[in-house]
Formats: structure tokens, C-alpha cells, sequence
């Protein structure tokens, strides 16, 4: 199936109805003009549409692309008619606002700032790639994952970061249960035999840590076995440019699959609690919801 082209426009061939991630339908006209992927304010509605049905456009079928194609009805459908489908948080709309002030410290256009300015001021510099406005602004998050995606998650560099200690952490301890805790992967699922060996080594490498705890090794030291798929968990913070960053190459085709399997989600929840910062990063569309991390939304992590 022939895929879209960045910064192609196509015509729709015939009537269609695009319907918004939030629910709300608009029906768009024969003849009218999708843009697709630009470098300008429309790739910020990435995720805000997604086409139904089985309606042509030139060249290509629109049924079943979702909010991965970033469209613009740049005839029929401004900006404005948009803004009821961004379902952004308290929490969202406040930190876009302190943002926009921010960065009409700049332009001294404080005194344009109004109740909804900061939904035209965002997008604005975001495409004229004033990206620095964004490092003000920060977002913590709790990531449970393997050992090995933990690795790729601190490589990135301006950040803070809190992780389970494994030099600290006794896993014989009641707490921990008596055992070591492990990330199943999930690729493994269709190759009965692969996943044999996974396991057999994971009961191996628990076993043998045991085993180097009774002979009297401390934590830090018995940790030598321990495997790549141990559990961990680690507080991320992240300033929102350097969430885009982190996105943008952890939630790619070429990415770790576990990586993926958490970035898609997060980034997917950071598009639709903050549209404007987010909506623009193109991710793995391919990737199966079902092996979607869960995403909980608490006040303290």
C-alpha cells in the first residue's frame, strides 16, 4: 500500500468525514486540500484527525490510517474550528500559559496575552523553531522497565534521574518478595522455544544470586548475575524540549521494541494532554497498541 509523502497535497476525489481523536466529526468536501507533513503550523494538528471510512484520496485509501499522518485541511478548516477537539488538562493549559509568557518576553507582546492566546503563540514559535522557550518547563515521570531500556533512558543528557539501586537493594528481603522481579518480553511471544530459554536463564540468574547472597556477598556485589531484564523503576525528569528529543528517537521505527513500548504510549499521552508541544513528533504507527504500556496518571509519582 503506497504511503503518503511529506509535503505532499493531495485532493480528495470524493466526499469524506474526518473524525478527531476526541470524537468530534467534520465532513470535508470533494476537491478539498490535505496537506501532509509540512514544516509549518499545520503538522501541529498530527493526531488531532483521523480519516474514516473508505473514502479515496488521490492515489491512496484512507481507511485505517490514524492519528500518525499529519493532515491539515488547509480549504475548508482553520485553526479555530479545531479548538474544541484539544482536550488539554488544567494542568496542561496552565503550563502552556506560563510558557507563552515566557516567550513574548521576547517579542515584549505581553500585552497580547489573553485567555486563549497562548493556542496560536505555541504552535507560532514551535515552527519557527524557537525550541528554547521550552527548556523552562519540566515533566517527571516513573518509568518501570527492564534494566536495558533504563540504560538507553539515561543516555540522554540534560535530565534528572532516581533509579532503583541494585548496590542498595536486597532482593531476598521480604519486601521484594524473596525474589527477584523480571520484564517478560514481549517479542518472545510467538517463539515458544525462545521464550523457554529466556526463562530457564532468568530462573538461573536468580538462583545464582542467591546462592552468592548465602556465600555471604553483599548486594552490590551479587548483583554481577543479575540479568538485563530485571525490573527497575526510575524517575525521569525531562525539560520539554528534551521530551521532544526523547520521543522523537525513542519512539521511532528503528528504536529497542521495549523502548517503543513505552515511549509510543507516553508520547501518545503527552499529544493529547499537550497538543501543541507534542502533536508534531512522528512515531512507530506500526506498532501494536497491545503491547502499549500502561500509562497511570497519579498527582504524586
Amino acid at each position: 500500500m503506497e504511503k503518503y509523502n511529506i509535503g505532499q497535497i493531495i485532493i480528495c476525489k470524493e466526499d469524506m468525514e474526518l473524525e478527531g481523536v476526541f470524537g468530534k466529526k467534520t465532513k470535508v468536501k470533494k476537491g478539498t486540500k490535505v496537506y501532509i507533513g509540512a514544516d509549518n503550523f499545520a503538522h501541529y494538528l498530527n493526531g488531532m484527525l483521523q480519516p474514516l471510512g473508505e473514502s479515496k484520496v488521490e492515489g491512496y485509501s484512507v481507511e485505517g490510517i490514524a492519528d500518525w499522518v499529519y493532515m491539515w485541511i488547509s480549504k475548508n478548516l482553520p485553526l479555530d474550528d479545531f479548538l474544541d477537539e484539544y482536550d488539554i488538562s488544567i494542568e496542561g493549559v496552565q503550563l502552556l500559559r506560563k510558557i507563552e509568557r515566557y516567550g513574548r518576553a521576547c517579542y515584549k507582546s505581553e500585552d497580547r496575552i489573553n485567555e486563549d492566546s497562548y493556542l496560536k503563540f505555541i504552535p507560532m514559535i514551535l515552527e519557527r523553531g524557537h525550541e528554547s522557550m521550552f527548556e523552562h518547563e519540566k515533566i517527571t515521570v516513573r518509568i518501570i522497565c527492564d534494566r536495558g531500556v533504563s540504560h538507553e533512558i539515561v543516555r540522554h543528557r540534560i535530565a534528572a534521574y532516581s533509579q532503583e539501586s541494585t548496590r542498595y537493594c536486597n532482593y531476598s528481603q521480604d519486601k521484594f518478595g524473596n525474589e527477584i522481579t523480571v520484564i517478560e518480553p514481549f517479542f518472545f511471544d510467538q517463539s515458544p522455544q525462545a521464550y523457554k530459554i529466556w526463562y530457564d536463564a532468568m530462573r538461573a540468574a536468580e538462583t545464582r544470586y542467591f546462592m552468592l547472597l548465602d556465600a555471604g556477598a553483599s548486594p552490590q556485589e551479587a548483583r554481577s548475575v543479575l540479568p538485563n531484564s530485571l525490573k527497575t523503576e526510575i524517575v525521569v525528569t525531562y525539560n520539554l524540549r528534551e521530551w521532544r528529543h526523547f520521543f522523537s528517537l525513542r519512539a521511532a521505527r528503528d528504536a529497542h521494541l521495549q523502548m517503543q513500548q513505552i515511549a509510543i504510549p507516553l508520547l501518545r499521552h503527552f499529544q493529547k494532554e499537550i497538543p501543541f508541544v507534542f502533536v508534531d513528533i512522528n512515531y512507530n504507527w506500526g506498532f501494536k497498541e497491545r503491547h502499549y504500556a500502561e500509562i497511570i496518571v497519579k498527582e504524586e509519582i
